[in-house]
């Protein structure tokens, strides 16, 4: 399956659930996530797509990260990305903290999947392992 590459970032085209709820996000289609390699947990959700999946309404585990800018207090979720075009679904955990709003990828989920960029090329490539 081909990456979306836009202004030097590669993104993958994925929907996501809230297992505790039953939620899923978006209703219909997909939304494009950045994979971010620097990123070494699973995934980063926005405010709009936090409050869409009713993460709120659970119970977090508290957490700290820490970015180059500074360390930041955060929460905790249980999530579920899923990756139409592969058939694929990775439970995992979802970090929110106020002032994101981007959603990213991180390399929890990337060492579930090989991944595959030409530079040179500027196009990706994401299998199944």
């Amino acid at each position: 399956m081909s990456l979306v590459y836009v202004e030097g970032s590669y993104f993958l085209f994925i929907k996501l659930e809230n297992p505790l709820v039953g939620v899923g996000f978006p209703e219909r289609g997909g939304v494009l996530a950045l994979l971010d390699t620097g990123f070494n947990g699973f995934l980063i959700v926005p405010r709009d797509i936090y409050q869409e999946l009713r993460l709120d309404e659970l119970v977090p585990q508290r957490v700290k990260i820490k970015g180059v800018c500074c360390v930041r207090e955060a929460k905790k979720y249980p999530i579920r990305v899923i990756v139409p075009d592969l058939n694929l679904s990775i439970d995992g955990e979802a970090i929110y903290f106020d002032g994101n709003e981007e959603l990213i990828l991180g390399t929890e989920f990337l060492s579930h999947v090989r991944l595959m960029i030409n530079g040179c090329k500027t196009i990706g490539q994401i299998d199944i392992c």
